[in-house]
C-alpha cells in the first residue's frame, strides 16, 4: 500500500512539474528550504532555458504590452535562437507580439533591450519586413516562427520574460526584490512608477501575489505620505492608485475586500461625491482620497502581508460590545492554489 501511495504521489508532482510539458523547477538561488517554482504565481521557469516566462492572452497594443511587461518587472519576449523558439513550441508564443521594433529609424531594427537586431538572432518571412501600411514600426511573430512587421496599434498576445537573479526574501515571501518590509505595519510595500490604468494595477499587484495598497488607519496614511517624501515625488499635482472604488454599488465607496470605507479607520476625502465616470480611488500627496476615472493612468503601490505565507490579511471594523472599534483580519483571499490570469 505504502508504494501505490508513493507512485501515485510521484505521478501527480511530475505531471504538475512538467505544466508546459518541459522541465520546471525552484529556482537555483531559491533558500532558507523554501519550496518554490517561480519569483511570482502567474510566471513559469523553464529549467532548460534558465528564464520564467508569462503569456498574456489578452490582446494589447505593442506599446502596451512593452509596458506590462516592465510593469512585472521582464521584458517583452525576444527569440534568441530558433532552437530557443522550438524548447518553447506549443505554449502559444506564435501570433504574437515580440520585443522587436524600428520606431528609433525606419528599417533599423532593435531589441527591446537596446540590442541591433542585425547583430542578434532573427528570422524574417518572405517579402518582410515591407512597412506596408507605412506605420509598421513593430513586429510579431508568425505561425511559422519569422518575423513580420505590423502597425504597433494592432493588438496581440504577448509573452514577458524575466531572467535575473533571484533571491528569496523570506520576510515579504518573495523573490521580488522590489518589496521593502515595514515591520510596524507588518506589510511589504513595491512602488509601481511606470503610470498604469486602474484596472492593470490591480491585475498587476494581484499577479504579484499582493493587492492595491489601501490606507486602513492613520499609520498606514503617515508610511505612504513618507514614501511620496522617500521616493522624491515632485510635490504638486501627484496622485497614486488606491484599492478603493464604487465599481460594486454606485455611489458606495468600498476597499478592495468589499468593506465600506466609511466603516474603516480612515476616510479622509478631498471630494467625496463619486461621477458617474469617477469610479475608481486615488490618493494625493495630501493623503486625502480622490475620485479618478478608471482609466486614468498613475504611479501605485502594491501591498502584501509580510507572514511566511502567501496569504493577504482582509481588514474589517466591528464594534464590541463596549462601543469601541476593533481590528479584525482573515487570511483566506490567497492560498497557493491561486492561478492569475491575465
Amino acid at each position: 500500500m505504502k508504494i501505490i501511495i508513493f507512485l501515485l504521489f510521484f505521478i501527480v508532482t511530475s505531471a504538475n512539474a512538467n505544466l508546459w510539458g518541459l522541465t520546471f523547477g525552484n529556482h537555483p538561488s531559491a533558500n532558507n528550504n523554501k519550496e518554490k517554482s517561480s519569483f511570482r504565481l502567474d510566471y513559469e521557469y523553464v529549467d532548460d532555458l534558465k528564464k520564467y516566462y508569462k503569456l498574456h492572452k489578452i490582446p494589447l497594443s505593442w506599446g502596451d504590452a512593452a509596458m506590462t511587461c516592465m510593469a512585472e518587472g521582464g521584458n517583452l519576449y525576444v527569440p534568441n535562437s530558433f532552437e530557443e523558439l522550438t524548447t518553447l513550441q506549443g505554449k502559444d508564443l506564435l501570433g504574437s507580439w515580440i520585443g522587436v521594433h524600428d520606431k528609433y529609424a525606419e528599417g533599423v531594427f532593435y531589441t527591446i533591450k537596446g540590442q541591433k537586431l542585425s547583430d542578434s538572432y532573427f528570422n524574417w518571412a518572405k517579402n518582410e519586413p515591407n512597412d506596408l501600411t507605412k506605420d509598421e514600426d513593430c513586429v510579431a511573430l508568425k505561425n511559422d516562427k519569422t518575423y513580420q512587421d505590423l502597425g504597433c496599434l494592432n493588438k496581440l498576445k504577448f509573452t514577458c520574460e524575466f531572467n535575473n537573479p533571484i533571491i528569496y526574501d523570506q520576510n515579504c515571501d518573495t523573490y521580488d526584490n522590489q518589496y521593502t518590509l515595514e515591520p510596524f505595519l507588518e506589510k511589504c510595500y513595491k512602488l509601481h512608477n511606470t503610470p498604469m490604468t486602474w484596472h492593470q494595477a490591480v491585475r498587476i499587484c494581484q499577479a504579484e501575489n499582493a493587492n492595491l495598497a489601501f490606507i486602513n488607519d492613520e499609520r498606514e496614511a503617515n508610511h505612504l505620505k513618507s514614501k511620496f517624501i522617500q521616493f522624491g515625488l515632485p510635490y504638486g499635482n501627484i496622485s497614486m492608485h488606491i484599492g478603493l472604488s464604487d465599481l460594486i454599488i454606485q455611489g458606495i465607496p468600498m476597499n478592495l475586500q468589499g468593506v465600506k470605507v466609511s466603516e474603516t479607520k480612515y476616510n479622509r476625502w478631498s471630494s467625496y461625491q463619486l461621477e458617474n465616470f469617477q469610479r475608481c480611488g486615488s490618493v494625493t500627496q495630501d493623503i486625502l482620497f480622490d475620485k479618478i476615472d478608471c482609466n486614468k493612468r498613475l504611479i501605485f503601490m502594491c501591498e502584501k502581508s509580510s507572514k511566511q505565507n502567501t496569504k493577504y490579511p482582509t481588514y474589517t471594523f466591528t464594534n464590541s460590545t463596549e462601543g469601541e472599534t476593533k481590528l479584525e483580519t482573515t487570511t483566506d483571499l490567497y492560498s497557493s492554489s491561486v492561478v492569475y490570469d491575465d
